[in-house]
């Protein structure tokens, strides 16, 4: 519902904050699908905030990676490395790449969580139109 009011209004940038959370992976992927094809029909640039990277991938220009006051930026291959989210977060990580996703966990002993939805990491993934050529 807030999606669609964002769209109503016809605006140049969309800031979407969590806009993935509590949906399923078909509704991950239709909002994602949908938000890109607004981007490329009409020149909109849409900004994420989301720890739900995979559903946006194929749609991902830029990538702001923060980490407690750190971060990294740049294209989906050159911040998600296993050297890059390593210093990112002082600790061994792995970058795994499976198909067209993602997943980052801890490589140290002891760490047994995927980083990905640490409350400390926040993506903001910058979807940028194609139309325009913004990369």
């Amino acid at each position: 519902m807030r999606i669609a009011q964002a769209l109503v209004s016809d605006p140049r940038i969309l800031l979407l904050d969590e806009p993935l959370l509590s949906l399923d992976l078909p509704g991950q992927s239709q909002v994602a699908s949908l938000i890109d094809r607004r981007c490329r029909t009409t020149g909109t640039a849409a900004v994420f905030v989301t720890h739900e990277i995979n559903p946006i991938l194929p749609y991902v220009d830029k990538v702001l990676y923060l980490v407690g006051g750190r971060w990294a930026a740049g294209s989906t291959e050159d911040v998600f490395t296993s050297e890059r989210l390593s210093d990112l977060y002082g600790i061994p990580v792995e970058v795994a790449r499976v198909g067209n996703r993602i997943m980052v966990v801890t490589a140290e002993e002891g760490v047994p969580y995927d980083l990905m939805d640490d409350e400390k990491c926040r993506l903001l993934s910058e979807i940028e139109s194609k139309a325009h050529g913004h990369r």
